[in-house]
């Protein structure tokens, strides 16, 4: 039995343009196009995993005020944009400066926008190590 495809996406500036930092988190209007590509990869059967940094910074990087008094307005959000997800993960890391994710296969929304499933699928395999 293979296993699923997985895409990991960021809430805020991949499926929103920002995050609540000038607007409520119910507020935020959502990247249609974003939003539009992640429905037709959720279809073709790709497991959806959502995570975010969302109250983290509020609640100091207590993970369980976070998921208790932060979930609610994400859940709405994501109910009312009518954005398919399968796992829903509170808690990415926040830092008070630019952070870049290093992992070998990090693609920006406009990468998504612009491949197939089965070019993102290459362009995301899995790189060798590097060598010493």
């Amino acid at each position: 039995m293979t296993k699923p495809l997985t895409l990991l996406v960021n809430i805020d500036h991949t499926l929103c343009a920002t995050g609540g930092e000038t607007k409520g988190y119910l507020d935020v209007a959502p990247q249609p196009r974003v939003v539009e590509q992640l429905r037709r990869y959720h279809e073709a059967g790709y497991h959806i995993i959502l995570f975010t940094s969302r109250q983290m910074s509020t609640y100091a990087g207590n993970l369980g005020k976070v998921s208790r008094y932060g979930a609610g307005a994400t859940t709405k959000w994501l109910t009312r944009h009518r954005v398919p997800y399968d796992e829903l993960l509170f808690g990415r890391p926040w830092m008070a400066r630019q952070v870049s994710d290093i992992d070998g296969r990090t693609l920006g929304p406009d990468d998504f926008l612009r491949h197939s499933p089965a070019e993102l699928a290459a362009l995301t395999r899995p790189e060798q190590p590097v060598s010493s």
